[in-house]
């Protein structure tokens, strides 16, 4: 990881986007392409950008829920997160920037989980942080849950990796609940490959997350279809 590339526009997110993303610049010693939004921005104005400039992950603030009023529309953000080339890393009005030290990575061991993300594995080992898995099912353990520790601990250095199984009903509470008792520094998803009109018409935890969480949520999607 090398280049991080942050969207801003005028709000008082954006401005918290823009502190948290020179600390964590100058904390890991990566490069920050700063690129404001305009009311004429769309997603794939930032894709091809993203690429264009070689950036290996995405920062943007999370405008607070009662500020839908924003150059770029709540639209244009989802279809940013559904579609984006590179992770995003989606930062809240109430984060402040502190050393990484701790990353939480909610899992479900599905075909696309199958190792820890590259840019997630990036961040531990720049950041020297410890990363805890959280499964959330209602009926505990997955059956593959043995096999992708085996897998996970594998690219990280022994002591640095942790995994938890929490038999919870509602995802969303779970992790919620989790984050509340643990305070890690950052909060991790792989969203589910699916549609841009599943993204926009069925429940999405990624979505859910980004309009509820206090902490930097990293979402390392997949190409959707």
């Amino acid at each position: 990881m090398k280049k991080l590339l942050l969207l801003t526009d005028e709000t008082e997110a954006s401005q918290q986007a823009y502190a948290y993303s020179q600390a964590l610049c100058a904390s890991l010693r990566l490069l920050c392409e700063h690129h404001p939004l305009t009311p004429y921005t769309k997603d794939r104005d930032v894709a091809q950008l993203a690429l264009q400039q070689e950036a290996d992950l995405i920062v943007m603030g999370i405008p607070p829920v009662r500020g839908l009023a924003h150059p770029f529309t709540d639209l244009d953000r989802v279809r940013l997160l559904a579609r984006a080339p590179r992770p995003m890393l989606l930062i809240p009005p109430s984060a402040r920037f502190a050393a990484l030290k701790h990353i939480v990575y909610a899992t479900n061991f599905q075909e696309d989980d199958w190792r820890i993300p590259p840019t997630l594995e990036a961040l531990a080992r720049l950041s020297g942080a410890r990363i805890t898995c959280v499964h959330i099912n209602p009926v505990g353990a997955h059956p593959r849950h043995p096999v992708m520790q085996e897998v996970f601990r594998s690219q990280l250095e022994p002591g640095n990796i942790f995994f938890y199984v929490i038999r919870h009903k509602d995802p969303l509470q779970g992790l919620q609940l989790f984050t509340d008792a643990y305070h890690p520094d950052m909060l991790a998803v792989m969203p589910a490959r699916r549609s841009l009109a599943a993204w926009l018409l069925k429940p999405n935890l990624t979505r859910a997350l980004a309009r509820r969480t206090q902490i930097p949520l990293l979402s390392v999607q997949t190409t959707i279809s």
